[in-house]
C-alpha cells in the first residue's frame, strides 16, 4: 500500500510503503525520503516499524495529534495472525523516531483518514471485507493531544 506525504516537513512529497499481502511474513513499515531531484538522486528508506505483518491494506497519513508533523495509520486486514490491529504511528523528530498508538485489535480492511466530525481533528473509518467484523467503524479524534479513539 502506498501514500505519498511530507513526511520529514522539508516541503518534499515523501513516500510511505506498507506490506499488503501474504499472511504470515513479516516485512517493514517504511517511508522514502525525497531528494532534492528526484529523478536523478536516490531516496533514502526510513524506516517506521520492523518487522511487521505484512497484511497491511489500509493507510493513511495525517497530523492525527496536532503537533503539525504527518503521523501514518496502519490498518491489519483479518488474515493475519491475531491481533489484527488498527495503529497510529505518531511522528516524532521529522519522522526519524515513531510512537506506536494502537486503536483496535480487530483490524479494518481499508481505512481512510479525514475530519469525519468537522471538527478541525483528523479522525480515521474503515470496513473489514468479510469475517466476524465488518461494520464500518470510526475512530473519532476526541483530542488532537491523544489521537481518534473508537
Amino acid at each position: 500500500t502506498v501514500q505519498v506525504a511530507d513526511i520529514n516537513g522539508d516541503g518534499r512529497p515523501d513516500v510511505v510503503l506498507s506490506p499488503s499481502e501474504l499472511a504470515g511474513n513479516s516485512y517493514r513499515l517504511s517511508w522514502f525520503e525525497a531528494p532534492d531531484n528526484p529523478r536523478q538522486a536516490s531516496w533514502t528508506e526510513h524506516i517506521i516499524a520492523d518487522p511487521i505483518e505484512c497484511v497491511i491494506h489500509g493507510l493513511a497519513t495525517g497530523d492525527f495529534n496536532g503537533d503539525g508533523a504527518v503521523d501514518v495509520a496502519i490498518s491489519e486486514m483479518h488474515q493475519g495472525k491475531d491481533p489484527d490491529e488498527v495503529v497510529i504511528f505518531i511522528s516524532r523528530n521529522a519522522g526519524i523516531d515513531w510512537q506506536k498508538q494502537v486503536l483496535s485489535t480487530k483490524g479494518s480492511h481499508y481505512i481512510r483518514a479525514g475530519d469525519i466530525g468537522s471538527d478541525g481533528d483528523m479522525d480515521l473509518v474503515g470496513a473489514n471485507w468479510s469475517g466476524p467484523y465488518q461494520l464500518v467503524e470510526l475512530w473519532e479524534n476526541t483530542s488532537a493531544t491523544h489521537g481518534p479513539s473508537r
